[in-house]
């Protein structure tokens, strides 16, 4: 289910190794929409250990991610992103929301995974509310609204973007260094 760019696999057995399957240029003119996106999960590169979202592993391959096996549909390589790092585009259903789905890798290393929906997004802020308790963060940041919660029971820095007409979620390992003091 790994492809190259432009080409959709059909099982985790294509072949394409990791390292070579995105090979794209970077799109010029990224929208502000994306640029907030982008820079949010950058800042979700942290160092911890043992932690996870859902059926993944932070540190897991593209092919152990595709082999967990409860992805929805093909996987399609995408161009790499700002930083350089492997982005492979799926989707994903959770109840009654259907998501877009971004896995991204640094080094070929699962690092952040981000679920975007264009329905539900009240529904989605309720429900996220509901299982991670009030953010540590929330502003409204022009476009839209963000908070951020602190999963220390799966080592998870959660994020959510709400643009009003789509919504964002960003899950990345919980960096647990920086809480331990001087």
């Amino acid at each position: 289910m790994l492809s190259e760019p432009g080409r959709v696999g059909t099982n985790a057995s294509d072949g394409y190794p990791a390292d070579a399957m995105v090979r794209a240029a970077l799109n010029e003119g990224i929208g502000m929409k994306f640029a907030v996106i982008v820079a949010c999960g950058i800042a979700l590169l942290p160092t911890a250990a043992f932690a996870d979202w859902q059926f993944t592993r932070w540190g897991m391959t593209p092919i152990q991610v595709v082999a967990a096996g409860k992805i929805s549909g093909p996987i399609v390589a995408a161009p790499p992103n700002a930083k350089g790092e492997i982005e492979y585009i799926g989707s994903y259903r959770s109840g009654s929301h259907t998501f877009k789905t971004t896995y991204t890798f640094n080094g070929g290393k699962l690092s952040v995974v981000s679920l975007e929906t264009t329905n539900g997004c009240q529904d989605l802020s309720v429900e996220m509310h509901s299982v991670y308790g009030k953010p540590v963060s929330e502003s409204n940041i022009g476009i839209g609204r963000f908070m951020r919660w602190l999963d220390r029971k799966k080592l998870n820095d959660v994020q959510m973007l709400d643009f009003g007409d789509s919504c964002t979620l960003i899950y990345g390992k919980l960096d647990t260094a920086s809480s331990s003091g001087l």
